[in-house]
């Protein structure tokens, strides 16, 4: 019996619109054709990133995910298919400029009947070691003095519980983090502290 291995493979519309000619038509042709490839029943979904905003430099300049939300729509419908969108959390923040833009966006891809993920990266409009505003995959917040976490950042325990719950994240297929450290020379075990710290956040979300 074929087993399932990979539950999900995350994809992006890319390149920068500023850079290149990105397009939601462009991202829609790209979907049909490796929609008709073999996944053995891997999922494909697109984790949303930040878009360009007027007056604002962007991370990365995507699509925006109402585009991206209205070409998968089209796509499921046309192929019968269940291609859907993963939120990241900090991505979300550095578009809005805001620590609820993840819920928001979690709110508009559930209503859209897409959300099928979370990831939980950091961001901080400070300028710490993390940079302000940057891509840099922020570790949460500190609870405490002596808690293992990054100063400034805007991913609090409280708000990775809020986008949990709003999510029902229980019943999603992918929850996870996606970490950066500073100083780049921590040892394996302080890294290992800070991921350990972010997934014990993750395993205490209390039920819905």
């Amino acid at each position: 019996m074929r087993q399932v291995v990979v539950t999900a493979i995350q994809i992006h519309s890319a390149p920068n619109q500023s850079k290149a000619g990105a397009s939601a038509a462009a991202l829609k042709q790209s979907l049909i054709e490796i929609n008709q490839w073999d996944w053995q029943g891997t999922q494909i979904v697109i984790e949303h990133c930040d878009t360009l905003i007027e007056g604002q430099t962007p991370a990365k300049g995507f699509l925006s995910l109402q585009q991206e939300i209205d070409v998968l729509t089209a796509v499921n419908a046309e192929q019968n298919s269940n291609l859907g969108i993963t939120i990241n959390w900090g991505r979300s923040v550095i578009e809005t400029r805001s620590a609820d833009g993840a819920l928001v966006h979690i709110q508009q891809a559930k209503q859209a009947g897409l959300l099928a993920g979370l990831m939980f990266s950091g961001a901080s409009g400070a300028e710490t070691a993390y940079g302000a505003w940057r891509d840099s995959h922020m570790p949460h917040a500190k609870s405490s003095s002596e808690s293992k976490g990054a100063d400034g950042s805007l991913m609090t325990k409280e708000a990775m519980h809020q986008c949990m719950n709003a999510a029902d994240a229980k019943a999603l297929p992918i929850v996870g983090i996606k970490l950066g450290i500073r100083p780049t020379d921590a040892t394996p075990a302080e890294r290992l502290d800070i991921i350990n710290a972010a997934l014990n956040i993750l395993d205490d979300a209390p039920a819905v």
